[in-house]
């Protein structure tokens, strides 16, 4: 019975991830992509715990996005003062600033400049940290991102210049 329980957790987890997933696991089960989208998926490096934060490229309306999801409640209120950044080497690749969040308040649209920033470090197979600070809590998460072998997918996306 617990083979069968966690085979069912791993098709769970499969269909739950992201299509595309460039994870080999999420939570520390095996992910199988159901089928094949147009977006790349890049987990973070370190275990966090129950977050499973994540870089998402993705197509949308013929042009390429990206988002941190950074898998953490944010208050709708508080918003607002909430600060996000990349650093890559202990060097600053954007200044802290408010990125818009998503609908679910758990994701940050990287704005043109750090999605910039950040597409020339998978270009480069670098290791970023994405931080975000939250004043209203006091919180900061540190993520870091291992952007090796991103490149290829990338390019693939029908989306990509």
């Amino acid at each position: 019975m617990t083979g069968r329980l966690a085979a069912m957790m791993v098709v769970l987890l499969a269909q739950a991830a992201p299509h595309g997933a460039l994870a080999g696991t999420i939570g520390g089960l095996p992910v199988t992509p159901v089928s094949p989208a147009p977006m790349v998926t890049v987990p973070a490096l370190d275990e966090t715990g129950c977050r499973v934060p994540m870089l998402v490229w993705r197509c949308r309306n013929d042009a390429l996005t990206l988002v941190y999801a950074f898998d953490m409640d944010v208050a709708p209120e508080t918003a607002g003062a909430l600060r996000l950044w990349v650093e890559q080497e202990g060097r600053v690749l954007s200044d802290p600033a408010a990125w818009p969040l998503t609908a679910s308040h758990r994701n940050a649209t990287v704005p043109a400049a750090a999605a910039a920033e950040l597409l020339r470090a998978a270009q480069d197979g670098a290791e970023v940290l994405l931080r975000l600070d939250d004043p209203a809590t006091g919180s900061e998460l540190r993520d870091r991102f291992a952007l090796t072998d991103v490149a290829p997918a990338l390019a693939a996306l029908p989306c990509t210049p």
